[in-house]
């Protein structure tokens, strides 16, 4: 059994139809749902996540109203599929500053690859920033393709 792995922020993204990953993450979503009660959860969603998705929908022009909810939307999309929220530590935001200081990643994925290492996890998302040392790394397709073998 693996721990259980954390997303990406390009994971919410996908949620909206018009995103070019939208497939891959609905059919996650699917099989997420199909192994409901099989496992209290297939994927947590960090706070920095979260928090990741508030800064750019606002850097976008959205209405504060609009980021709540988005925000409802992300809440209801976890309680029907199972996603859950990982715990937060000063230790993931500390491994995630080393992390953005001798990568070379921008500070939202250096913060989630700290969350995942810190958790002794993988991270789930297509963004090759995420194949450093030391980070565990699963694209859409590698995740998914677990879920259909479990």
């Amino acid at each position: 059994m693996f721990p259980v792995p954390v997303i990406d922020t390009e994971f919410l993204f996908a949620l909206r139809s018009s995103d070019r990953k939208h497939s891959k993450v609905k059919e996650i979503l699917e099989r997420m749902g199909e192994r409901r009660g099989k496992a209290p959860t297939d994927l947590l969603i960090p706070p920095v996540v979260a928090t990741e998705l508030v800064l750019v929908l606002l850097s976008e022009g959205k209405e504060a109203e609009v980021v709540r909810k988005t925000l409802d939307l992300v809440r209801d999309i976890s309680d029907r599929y199972g996603l859950g929220f990982a715990p937060f530590s000063l230790d993931q935001l500390k491994t995630g500053l080393s992390l953005y200081e001798t990568s070379g990643i921008g500070l939202f994925d250096s913060l989630i690859a700290g969350v995942a290492s810190e958790m002794n996890t993988e991270v789930v998302g297509d963004d090759p920033d995420f194949d450093i040392p030391g980070i565990k790394h699963l694209t859409f397709i590698r995740y998914l393709s677990r879920l259909k073998r479990s």
